[in-house]
């Protein structure tokens, strides 16, 4: 199904301030419009079809779609002029002439192989169209799952990542880029990255101090045995039985210190001690003792030593960096240890105090490993961050590296389903090409062929005899057509003995008759010898085809439109305007009857005020020229602007009506009385009291008034006339 839209804006009697559409959708369409009302310019917009619009149709536009390459046949004015009022021969038409059989079928076979290639070429040129497209929206797709990439990272320190191979800006670069990274392993921490950035793009980083340990004792102290001894005073001294009991050693060694200042009185309860009391203590409290208990004060001042060297190296420069701050494995490392320290400082304070009592210290060593171990990572993070910064634009690039690499990692999926969607699309692709070049193929083979049938025997002999006969059977007589023999390729008319006529020569309505015949005819033939005649590619354009001839032959021309063009329903689309209601109604008395052929015709009426407009209609909405004259006139009634179209058709209806009642002497004596009377309006009386044919210039001498004064004026006729009553009953006002 072939559809026609048309927009006109600002062209002709078009408006300039709004689109004036029509859409044309089934194989026929009539426009009907009195002369003037803006039926060529639509002939001339289609004309313009595929070619650089004039300055004039800037505004305008015609789109015909459903068809492949349409080829367009117009008859207008234009037509007319170009082949023929410009020269004195016509173009020969090439149409197939006499040929065997067996030429005849394979011209015929080659034909129909042509339009299956052809149609065949369309269907896989679409398919694959839909593959592109396809492949276009898959690549859209990825590119747009791939530029999270930038989302993700453009505000970050890994940017340069991205500045690098100017990715920020473009999406189909990015992701070429990933697209060439081979598959990667995804052992990247970005963190890590993202951190090593940052320090690469501070321009005031500086140098890390190495992190290490003192050498602690606290292990080898918290294996000492003696912190599980009972240190009790010797069994040698008659006291010993007494202390023992009361179980208060160390509150009695405590007091012996004092004893040399007590003057034999307790230090406690200043009660007198007993002459050998001294040295009944002193056997209690030995070397023995003594050495054990100067033992754990010394193990406890190097254990306190120990934690505090531990302490004060946590709290130095070096342990406060970000590096082992942020460490929380290491961090945790740290006060585990230190905890478990400061709880077996308080165990040995407590054995100091108690040397008697026996006291298990948590081991450390193993602590200390793990905090080591941190430490030692940390320390390689360190050497490796300061390698980086004395190297800063090699650390950059391994970081930009690295990223990507990652990058490749995250997005694998996406690309790994890219590149195996584009490799079914292209293996689909590849073999319709192969099916469309084998097309092509045959195709070219078969016109090849085809040109070389036509070219042997296409001639323009046939049409000169088709459209001499159709002359003949219009009843034209005193010319015909006949090969130009000193112009190869062309016509020339011939007026029988008198040999060659000019064009010129002819009369208006031979004129339109041989114009129109011709055209016809061209539409069954092609303009070369070798020329292809497809004529579904075919858009008819007939614009007034009837003008200057006599009703009997707008008969014939509308028997002819239908016989050669309507009725075989082989040309994509056929558009005929006309002004002839004549032609209108004899071509749909002809149209009805086909079965079918009714429904696949569309009328509009093309009609002037103050700018031209288009609306569609039934096909039996218009009715003769007398009544649609009046109808004119009663549509000027509602107009607020004056047409040349109204005092048009007030001639067309006194010459008609007049004429038929035969009172045509009343008219003229009605008519020149109130010229005499009503001199303001003389230009008016005077136009529409000429014949139909006569010179139409002072139509532009009309005053440009409301057409109600117009209308009224037109009434005075009818009134003097005694023809009222016929006025009233076309202009609807009887009762």
């Amino acid at each position: 199904m072939v559809t026609t839209k048309i927009s006109l804006k600002g062209y002709a009697s078009y408006s300039a301030e709004a689109v004036t559409p029509i859409t044309l959708q089934k194989p026929v369409a009539v426009l009907y419009g009195h002369n003037g009302s803006g039926k060529t310019s639509i002939a001339r917009l289609i004309r313009a079809h595929g070619k650089d619009m004039p300055a004039e149709m800037k505004d305008c536009s015609v789109s015909i779609d459903g068809i492949d390459q349409p080829e367009l046949f117009i008859y207008d004015a234009d037509y007319v002029e170009e082949n023929f009022h410009a020269k004195d021969g016509m173009r020969g038409i090439f149409t197939l002439g006499e040929k065997s059989g067996e030429e005849v079928r394979e011209i015929e076979a080659l034909e129909k192989q042509v339009e299956r290639d052809r149609v065949a070429g369309a269907i896989q040129k679409a398919l694959l169209q839909a593959l592109l497209s396809e492949a276009d929206d898959l690549l859209q797709r990825t590119k747009d799952a791939c530029w999270s990439v930038k989302e993700r990272f453009d505000q970050t320190a890994l940017r340069f990542c991205l500045e690098k191979y100017k990715l920020r800006g473009d999406k189909a670069r990015l992701f070429q880029h990933l697209l060439a990274i081979a598959s990667q392993d995804g052992d990247v921490d970005l963190d890590a990255l993202l951190r090593e950035a940052d320090e690469l793009l501070d321009s005031s980083a500086g140098r890390k101090d190495d992190i290490s340990l003192p050498n602690l004792v606290a292990p080898t102290i918290e294996e000492d045995a003696l912190w599980a001894e009972e240190i009790v005073g010797s069994e040698d001294s008659r006291l010993s039985p007494l202390i023992s009991a009361l179980r208060n050693q160390n509150w009695v060694a405590r007091g012996v210190t004092y004893l040399d200042q007590s003057q034999q009185k307790c230090p406690f309860c200043q009660q007198g001690l007993p002459h050998d009391f001294a040295a009944e203590v002193a056997n209690i409290f030995d070397n023995s003792y003594n050495e054990r208990v100067r033992r754990i004060n010394l193990l406890a001042s190097q254990y306190r030593d120990s934690l505090n060297t531990l302490r004060q190296t946590l709290a130095s420069p070096p342990f406060q960096d970000e590096y082992v701050t942020s460490d929380a494995e290491c961090q945790r490392a740290i006060k585990d240890l230190e905890l478990a320290m400061a709880r077996n400082l308080e165990a040995i304070n407590s054995k100091l105090s108690v040397p008697a009592e026996q006291v298990k210290l948590e081991q450390t060593s193993g602590l200390l490993q793990v905090l080591m171990s941190h430490l030692g990572r940390l320390q390689s993070d360190i050497t490796t961050y300061n390698a980086r910064l004395e190297k800063r634009d090699q650390s950059k690039e391994l970081v930009i590296s690295r990223f990507w690499k990652k990058m490749r990692f995250d997005y694998d999926a996406v690309i790994t389903s890219y590149i195996t969607a584009k490799a079914e699309l292209d293996t689909k692709a590849g073999a319709i090409e192969v099916q469309l070049q084998a097309l092509r193929d045959s195709y070219m083979e078969a016109q090849s062929r085809l040109r070389e049938l036509r070219a042997s025997s296409n001639t323009i002999e046939a049409a000169v005899d088709a459209i001499n006969l159709k002359i003949k059977q219009l009843g034209v007589q005193g010319f015909q057509i006949e090969k130009d023999e000193a112009n190869k390729g062309y016509y020339r008319i011939s007026r029988g003995e008198r040999g060659r006529a000019s064009y010129k020569s002819l009369s208006e309505g031979e004129k339109t008759l041989i114009t129109m015949i011709y055209f016809l005819e061209s539409l069954n033939g092609a303009e070369t010898s070798d020329g292809t005649v497809r004529k579904g590619n075919r858009v008819v354009v007939l614009d007034d085809p009837v003008s200057s001839l006599s009703h009997n032959h707008v008969y014939d021309i509308a028997s002819l439109v239908m016989r050669e063009v309507i009725g075989p329903r082989q040309f994509a689309q056929i558009i005929i305007l006309t002004h002839s209601l004549f032609f209108y109604h004899e071509l749909f008395k002809l149209i009805k009857p086909e079965k079918g052929l009714l429904k696949q015709c569309e009328c509009f009426r093309v009609a002037k005020q103050q700018h031209s407009s288009i609306t569609p209609m039934e096909w039996d909405e218009i009715k003769n020229d007398y009544q649609s004259y009046w109808v004119v006139v009663k549509e000027s009634q509602q107009a607020t602007r004056y047409s040349v179209a109204l005092p048009i058709a007030m001639r067309y209806i006194l010459e008609h009506y007049f004429g038929f009642v035969s009172n045509q002497q009343s008219l003229r004596d009605s008519l020149l009385a109130l010229e005499s009377s009503d001199t303001a309006f003389q230009p008016f009386y005077r136009f529409i009291n000429r014949q139909s044919h006569g010179d139409p210039i002072n139509i532009s001498d009309l005053p440009n008034l409301d057409p109600a004064v117009y209308i009224a004026k037109f009434k005075e006729v009818f009134v003097r006339t005694d023809q009222l009553k016929h006025y009233e009953h076309m202009m609807d006002l009887d009762e």
